[in-house]
């Protein structure tokens, strides 16, 4: 007669497998071929996962570093942050660039060269058969007509178009300019202190910002200087030649914006880069930092580097050493399975669904954290939880705890995260497998998250504060 003690044990001691006779026979029992097809599968694919972000560091712009980086070897970079400053400095030091204003310098030698016709019409022999407005506006006088007829009869008309060809030379050296761009180039703020500008006949010259003069606002110092310029004219001339000038008033130069562009660009692609000379153990970027891309390109000058020092032959064994650190974990995921849950063993598609599975939450941990490295608490934790969670409704607490921790270690080594990340991950599976003896109502689950996260993020401020 069957007691009822013996009706309860009944289904536990099918669930437990026993240990039966020699460790030979237990070899080479009929579970050993598909634990062997499991074992592989999952040691090539955890492998390929593992490689696949193996090469790149797993964070990305605007990120904040969760932990310091500092140099494992010594090497050499560019300190992107110090050159990309003096470039942008170079570049904004580089001097404007203007253009002669050719139709108005045009203009200017007509309107002197018609003065000095003046002096060479037969038909104006006194002033008083030159107009009131011409008079007044040019300042003629008989004193200056009369200057003007002396020259005129001694040096001929292509003398009087020399001096205006040397005045006008010597004129375009004022870098005069319209009050809008003479205000800008004055500007304390702007980080060139001259301009260049390209003078018709004598190429480009720079002149500093404290010479520049504004057509429209310096009229007194324009007047002044044109008349210092004038100083090779007949000396009764020089008032008529200023008044010619500043009969309207233009700028002598205008701005290229294209051209400056173009300089400018070129200035700034023509500075060197600045190298520095990391050692090892110097911080790189410390944690905390908002990551930018120069601290992305810094941290893989660092890596490319420290695969450099390891030597030909150390860098091919990463990947071997990789394939065999996951056919361990995987042969002990598998021999526990065996020994204490029988059927897997036997069951196909059981052994099946579970290296998918394992597999799957390491693909998601892959995956979530390459999209979304900053998140990587929450992409790189839920997938173990979700895979210990369907392992206890799947089977029981024991075994999900088991197998979820094995899970936790897969993505830590894959993910290539500190000791920190680990406990953060076990104390997840702990907590939820611990809250899961059975599934009555749907709010269990939403419980076990809610728990789960709790403790969780409870454990991340104590490994944050250590």
């Amino acid at each position: 007669m069957t007691t009822p003690i013996a009706r309860w044990r009944e289904p536990v001691d099918r669930l437990l497998l026993k240990p039966a006779g020699s460790v030979w026979t237990w070899l080479v029992g009929r579970h050993v071929p598909w634990a062997t097809l499991h074992v592989l599968t999952f040691t090539a694919v955890a492998s390929l996962l593992a490689l696949g972000v193996q090469d790149r560091p797993l964070v990305q712009v605007d990120q904040v570093m969760p932990k310091a980086a500092a140099a494992r070897v010594r090497f050499r970079a560019v300190d992107q942050e110090k050159t990309l400053r003096r470039k942008i400095d170079a570049r904004d030091r580089e001097p404007a660039y203007y253009v002669a204003d050719a139709a108005y310098l045009k203009q200017l030698r007509e309107k002197l060269i018609d003065l000095g016709r003046l002096g060479a019409d037969p038909s104006i022999p006194t002033v008083d058969k030159i107009s009131p407005e011409t008079r007044e506006s040019l300042g003629l006088t008989p004193e200056t007509l009369e200057e003007l007829r002396r020259f005129v009869a001694e040096q001929g008309p292509r003398g009087w178009e020399s001096l205006t060809d040397q005045f006008l030379e010597r004129l375009a050296n004022l870098p005069v300019l319209d009050a809008a761009r003479a205000q800008a180039e004055r500007d304390p703020t702007q980080r060139a202190f001259q301009i260049v500008i390209q003078h018709p006949t004598l190429g480009p010259l720079e002149r500093f910002d404290s010479l520049l003069i504004s057509a429209a606002e310096d009229r007194a110092t324009l007047r002044e200087r044109v008349y210092d310029r004038a100083n090779t004219f007949p000396p009764a001339t020089r008032p008529c030649i200023a008044a010619v000038v500043m009969q309207d008033p233009r700028p002598f130069y205008l701005y290229d914006e294209e051209e400056t562009r173009a300089r400018r660009q070129a200035r700034y692609d023509q500075e060197p880069a600045v190298e520095m000379t990391y050692e090892p153990n110097d911080l790189l970027v410390p944690a905390g930092k908002k990551l930018s891309r120069l601290d992305l390109e810094l941290l893989a000058a660092e890596r490319r580097a420290y695969f450099e020092s390891l030597g030909l032959w150390r860098v091919y064994l990463v990947q071997p050493a990789t394939v065999g650190m996951f056919f361990v974990v995987s042969m002990g995921v598998w021999t526990y399975a065996l020994r204490y849950n029988s059927r897997l063993g036997v069951n196909l598609m059981r052994g099946t669904a579970l290296t998918l599975l394992m597999l799957l939450g390491q693909a998601l941990a892959v995956t979530g954290t390459g999209l979304m490295p900053q998140l990587i608490y929450a992409t790189g934790t839920f997938p173990t939880l979700l895979t210990a969670i369907v392992l206890a409704v799947a089977y029981d607490q024991r075994f999900a705890l088991a197998v979820g921790a094995i899970h936790a270690l897969i993505v830590l080594l894959t993910l290539d995260q500190p000791m920190g990340f680990g406990l953060v991950l076990l104390t997840g599976v702990g907590t939820a497998v611990g809250m899961l003896p059975d599934v009555r109502t749907r709010s269990t689950v939403v419980l076990v998250g809610l728990w789960s996260g709790l403790a969780m993020g409870a454990v991340t401020l104590l490994v944050g504060l250590a």
